[in-house]
């Protein structure tokens, strides 16, 4: 089973950069689950990953200020921004895994029309 801090702290920390660079903050949204405590389990993971000192390299976790302290847990049902989140995780974990071709499936499933340019680019 992988760590679920371990897991936070590579996505979110290219997300703490990206917001260092554009002098901006910004929050994580993440899909309502089943249960509060499930969403209380990735809180507090989160707020570990943010507040705990590290050992090494305290200006590196400085950036994670950045991003607000609170997980944000919305209903995709009735939050369109979710749904184009949950599209594009699937697209980037869909290439990821060598399925260039889902990238293309998704892309005319949600965009049917129109003429439109497509590089890919696979390094093994």
């Amino acid at each position: 089973m992988v760590d679920i801090e371990t897991t936070f702290l590579g996505i979110v920390a290219q997300f703490a950069l990206f917001l260092v660079r554009q002098k901006a903050e910004g929050e994580i949204w993440h899909d309502q689950l089943s249960s509060r405590k499930q969403e209380s389990r990735i809180q507090k993971a989160w707020e570990n990953v943010r507040n705990e000192p590290w050992p090494t390299n305290r200006k590196r976790q400085a950036m994670l200020y950045r991003v607000a302290p609170t997980i944000k847990f919305l209903d995709s049902k009735k939050e369109p921004l979710v749904q184009i989140a949950d599209f594009i995780s699937g697209v980037i974990y869909g290439a990821s895994r060598g399925g260039e071709g889902f990238l293309i499936e998704s892309w005319d499933n949600f965009f049917p029309e129109g003429l439109r340019t497509t590089n890919l680019l696979h390094v093994q």
